[in-house]
């Protein structure tokens, strides 16, 4: 990886194991190092839970975007779904922030100033990990034990909310298929598995604050399913802020609006920088 000026990065860290196999993480970092705590953001990658790494992607923009913002930016690898069925994948997360919790001091950040965000399936589990933060049944036992899971902060990019909203006449394969391939079977069948997996099943009163942007076209994951989520989550009177990005597909382009990708994710990453800025911040 080439590192941008002023930060510094270290590749393919353990922060545990699953199935005989480490799971790892990257950090970009602010270099020189200010002399206090900074707050951590760690990045989930997207790809329907079958298909993606911790780098390249988004994480190749949003990385840089963050440390230089004065944020350690982690962002972290799952077991996918050929490889484990939900909720490995939750566990494997949860395991990364109690890692990073539990390794403030050598990584030089605050524990608890920790925010949490991803895309499409990393939305998703973003979501889960603001919701079931140290819910005992969903920890899982991959690394870092007795230590938090809970965050402050939260950004869904894109994300499932609810594997059975999916709009009548539906067009797409998605997400249907990727739902499916993570719970093992049919949604209508594996139903105590889907609730489970749903973000909106755990939200309750004390869940952290959440930035939701979807696309208002995209053809992947229906934006319906991030408005049932900013709907619960304001049921409770948590903060949210929701933001819908008109005529954009799953991963923001708009060709109605003449925005590529790579310019709304410039926007999307001053927006996560202000919301984790507001919502991380010395305390």
């Amino acid at each position: 990886m080439d590192v941008p000026s002023g930060m510094t990065f270290a590749g393919d860290v353990p922060f545990g194991a699953a199935d005989g196999t480490a799971l790892l993480l990257d950090v970009l970092a602010p270099d020189p190092r200010p002399d206090r705590a900074l707050p951590a953001s760690i990045w989930i990658h997207g790809g329907g839970w079958e298909t993606g790494d911790k780098r390249g992607g988004f994480s190749d923009t949003f990385g840089p975007m963050l440390a230089r913002a004065g944020f350690v930016f982690f962002s972290v690898t799952y077991r996918l779904s050929d490889v484990a069925l939900f909720p490995a994948q939750l566990h494997d997360v949860k395991a990364a922030v109690r890692w990073v919790r539990g390794n403030a001091d050598t990584l030089g950040i605050d524990p608890d100033r920790i925010g949490v965000w991803g895309h499409s399936a990393g939305g998703h589990l973003a979501a889960l990990v603001g919701t079931t933060g140290d819910v005992s049944e969903l920890e899982g036992d991959s690394g870092s034990p007795g230590i938090s899971s809970r965050v402050q902060a939260v950004v869904a990019l894109s994300p499932a909310t609810d594997f059975l909203m999916i709009p009548d006449g539906w067009p797409y394969i998605e997400p249907r298929h990727a739902t499916e391939k993570l719970v093992g079977g049919s949604l209508e069948e594996r139903t105590g598995l889907v609730r489970m997996a749903n973000p909106i099943t755990h939200i309750r009163p004390g869940t952290p604050p959440f930035l939701i942007v979807h696309g208002a076209d995209d053809g992947v994951v229906p934006v319906e399913q991030a408005i049932a989520l900013a709907d619960a989550l304001v049921a409770v009177e948590c903060d949210v802020t929701f933001d819908v990005l008109p005529s954009a597909d799953h991963w923001f382009a708009s060709e109605t609006r003449g925005m590529t990708t790579a310019v709304a994710l410039q926007g999307i990453g001053k927006l996560a920088i202000e919301f984790f800025g507001q919502h991380l911040r010395d305390r």
